[in-house]
């Protein structure tokens, strides 16, 4: 990850958050020839972003604002004629610019401050965060509002490591942070054995068959994964937002998880 000045520091992590999406186009990116860090696109994200930051300096948010799939293409080096590339880059031009258009209209274009104004409150800093589409990530079932703001959780945990770091705490709450639902870790939950799926469910999973967004499927796996990770913490008397960081890593660097994949989604929600 790029470390820099503080304020720099807190617009790479914002900007990265804002591009933490897109696991579900992972083979189909791969397949229009684009080449992955360690197999997984948040880490190809983070350090294509890293190498931007140090040959470029930080974005403004006025850039931000003005990117487009082309810088996209660029900057992650995708495939401009692949038609996942293509909409894949639409998503993250999307997200950069309504982040770019957030950071000025509430903090005239300062990131630092876009953050430190929701001090010390963690759960202030998610609902400003999910006024942007990308994470407003709420999802109707069976007449029940679901939300699982894996997105804008991440942030708001990211940034309050940032900030001890640099010896300033920014949150009194984040304790209260949950999991960070998505594929990544529901699928180590299953290979471990602590997660079952239906037999329908685990046959399209295994032969790569596309789950719906916002389907009863995919909010179901994201739920019990949910449930199994607090039960976790319970158990361990350990911060669930900690167990999900571990699980995560193992399902990107542990060839046990890698031999077969997680469940494919077409969203920007993870």
């Amino acid at each position: 990850h790029y470390m820099g000045t503080l304020d720099e520091t807190v617009s790479y992590f914002l900007i990265l958050d804002a591009l933490n999406f897109g696991s579900g186009f992972k083979s189909a990116l791969a397949r229009e020839g684009a080449v992955f860090e360690g197999g997984s696109i948040y880490l190809t994200v983070s350090t294509r972003l890293k190498q931007h930051f140090e040959r470029n300096k930080a974005m403004s948010a006025v850039q931000l604002t003005q990117m487009r799939p082309q810088d996209i293409f660029t900057l992650l080096e995708l495939n401009p004629e692949g038609p996942y590339s293509q909409r894949f880059a639409g998503m993250c031009a999307c997200s950069l610019q309504t982040l770019g258009q957030a950071v000025l209209d509430e903090a005239q274009g300062n990131f630092q401050r876009y953050v430190e104004d929701m001090s010390p409150s963690a759960g202030d800093m998610v609902r400003r965060l999910i006024k942007m589409p990308g994470f407003n990530d709420i999802h109707a079932y069976r007449e029940q509002s679901v939300p699982f703001y894996k997105r804008a959780q991440h942030n708001v945990k990211v940034l309050s490591i940032i900030f001890n770091r640099f010896g300033e705490t920014l949150f009194d709450d984040v304790d209260q942070i949950t999991m960070f639902a998505d594929n990544g870790v529901a699928h180590v939950l299953h290979v471990d054995g602590l997660l079952e799926y239906d037999p329908e469910l685990d046959r399209k999973i295994k032969t790569g068959t596309y789950i719906p967004a916002g389907s009863e499927e995919e909010i179901e796996i994201r739920g019990c994964e949910g449930h199994v990770v607090e039960l976790l913490a319970a158990e361990k008397k350990m911060k669930s937002s900690d167990i999900d960081f571990i699980l995560w890593h193992r399902s990107v660097e542990d060839e046990r998880y890698k031999a077969s994949h997680s469940h494919r989604t077409l969203t920007w929600f993870y």
